[in-house]
């Protein structure tokens, strides 16, 4: 095979043709090294083979040399392309906030970085950074080099007016530029003020409890020996026995695990999967927060000297996916939940049904369609209701008589004032579902936005073209589709646990924290921080 390679090689005259992947076979040293021992001295041997090691060198040296070039023209066009979006920019006259940023930091780098730091220090005679540990590495240089203690204050005769105040662990905010780093790099060189040693929201006993956690997680436990957890103090707010069960104070931290799973043939006990983890933790969950309402129907389980409410208890989760499985779980126990997800209007059932609505409304003449709006949980005619039109004709007309009616609001009022009244129609049918305040919530603010549209939209048949291009492009990033909460005073809360920072409840459920996932992959690039704090960008 290799003998043939090399000829086709030879025949097309294109040396730059990557060569035969055994070529490096041919070399003397290594045809001495396959020679058996009893014909040592008599391996086949030319002048060709001596220049094969050679060649391949210099085809590696190539391609080094090829990548180097790929590598510099990359560099060319990362340059030429912020030179022109510089230019463009000043062209247009706009400044991102990064600009700004920019702009600042490296005038503080310039000749003008002492009159630059007089003026500032003139007009700000303190800097308080709040939430400290999500400053990126270019603020900080900012604020040391106007406030703290460097060269150019030095030159300036100014002393230092900078106050940090920040947690490591709760620089949680990457995607926003946050960097952890550059807070380790500034706790080195800042001094210590007094901490903030005193909890007024928790149990006593829930202090020591997770103390004695992290106590014996180590050093480790937040991942860098220089992020450590630090014991608080209990406040005078909160006692041990504002939370009782069963007529004692109730346990502060409670751990479940997961029972073990099937063992198969062999005996071998394989680790549960992460769907049936899940589906272990909600069950879990569910039965731990029925549990306690149960026993404050019964008035054994009190917050404050009253019966714990649903409204009380909280359940964190990561994502949209898990608040709805949690909230799908509680419903079907009859315990009411509100989750506060990322979950756009137009992706909801309720704006299918208003669309199905729509439709039947633009052709009152198409009796399916009719029938199709009426099975929608809006007007909530059920399975034998909507048979029985066959034989009734009397009810047959009167539907098709309020179609007409709906209609006539329609134009009159405008797509609110129907999606209102129907609501007020069926609003105590829709309340008696465990979902019920939900849906209503959901009609009407389609109901409001359907208004706005009908003033840019032509008649029905465009609000009708509108509502279904909204649907088509459902997007739960885009602000302006997010649900409305419905009220949810009395409604168990499922957060995510970047919405839940700074909140407070007094009942918490963390029912996936246990469960691991994959690493995010980083993609085409990653951000790596060096020890001195700074920052660099690795490509693949």
């Amino acid at each position: 095979d290799l003998w043939r390679a090399l000829a086709q090689w030879c025949a097309a005259g294109d040396w730059s043709t990557p060569a035969h992947d055994k070529l490096a076979m041919l070399h003397p040293e290594t045809l001495a090294a396959k020679t058996n021992k009893a014909h040592a001295g008599r391996t086949p041997d030319s002048p060709l083979c001596a220049l094969i090691a050679p060649y391949l060198d210099a085809v590696s040296a190539l391609e080094t040399t090829r990548e180097q070039a790929r590598l510099h023209l990359l560099h060319r066009l990362r340059n030429a392309a912020r030179e022109r979006l510089r230019l463009r920019k000043r062209q247009l006259r706009v400044q991102t906030y990064d600009d700004l940023i920019d702009g600042v930091a490296d005038a503080l780098d310039g000749p003008y970085a002492e009159a630059l730091v007089r003026r500032l220090r003139a007009q700000y005679a303190v800097a308080l950074v709040d939430e400290f540990q999500d400053t990126d590495a270019r603020q900080w240089h900012i604020f040391r080099t106007v406030f703290g203690e460097t060269e150019a204050t030095h030159v300036a005769g100014l002393k230092p007016a900078l106050f940090l105040i920040g947690d490591p662990k709760q620089a949680i905010y990457g995607f926003r530029g946050g960097d952890v780093q550059t807070y380790l790099v500034a706790a080195q060189v800042a001094a210590r003020a007094p901490a903030l040693d005193r909890n007024f929201r928790s149990r006593p006993s829930l202090l020591s409890a997770i103390e004695a956690l992290y106590t014996q997680a180590g050093e480790q436990a937040f991942g860098d020996s220089r992020i450590r957890f630090h014991p608080v103090a209990p406040g005078t707010q909160r006692h041990d026995g504002d939370y009782r069960r069963g007529g004692h104070d109730a346990p502060a931290l409670t751990l479940w695990q997961a029972p073990a799973p099937p063992a198969d043939r062999a005996g071998r006990r394989k680790p549960w999967d992460a769907t049936a983890s899940r589906t272990q933790a909600t069950e879990a969950c569910v039965a731990a927060i029925h549990a306690v309402l149960s026993e404050a129907r019964a008035g054994s389980a009190t917050l404050d000297g009253a019966p714990v409410q649903p409204g009380d208890i909280a359940v964190l989760v990561r994502k949209h996916s898990e608040a709805t499985q949690i909230q799908q779980a509680l419903a079907a126990v009859g315990i009411p939940a509100v989750a506060a997800g990322r979950q756009s209007l137009f992706a909801t059932p309720e704006a299918h049904e208003l669309l199905t609505l729509l439709l039947a409304l633009l052709h009152t003449a198409d009796d399916s369609r009719l029938r199709a709006a009426l099975a929608t949980v809006l007007l909530g005619v059920d399975a034998a209701g909507i048979a029985a039109l066959d034989d009734d004709a009397d009810a047959h007309r009167g539907w098709q008589l309020h179609a007409l009616a709906w209609r006539e609001r329609w134009q009159r009022g405008g797509p609110l004032a129907l999606v209102a009244d129907l609501c007020a129609d069926n609003g105590p049918r829709l309340l008696g579902l465990l979902d019920g305040e939900r849906r209503l919530t959901n009609y009407l603010q389609l109901g409001e936005l359907l208004q706005q549209a009908d003033a840019r939209a032509l008649g029905l048949q465009g609000l009708v073209d509108w509502l279904g291009q909204q649907i088509a492009r459902a997007d739960a990033d885009d602000e302006t589709q997010l649900l409305r909460l419905e009220s949810d005073a009395r409604r168990v809360q499922i957060v995510t646990l970047h919405k839940s920072k700074g909140l407070e409840y007094p009942l918490v459920f963390l029912p996936f924290v246990g469960i691991g996932s994959r690493a995010p992959d980083p993609g085409r690039a990653c951000v790596v921080a060096d020890a001195t704090g700074g920052r660099a960008l690795h490509w693949k």
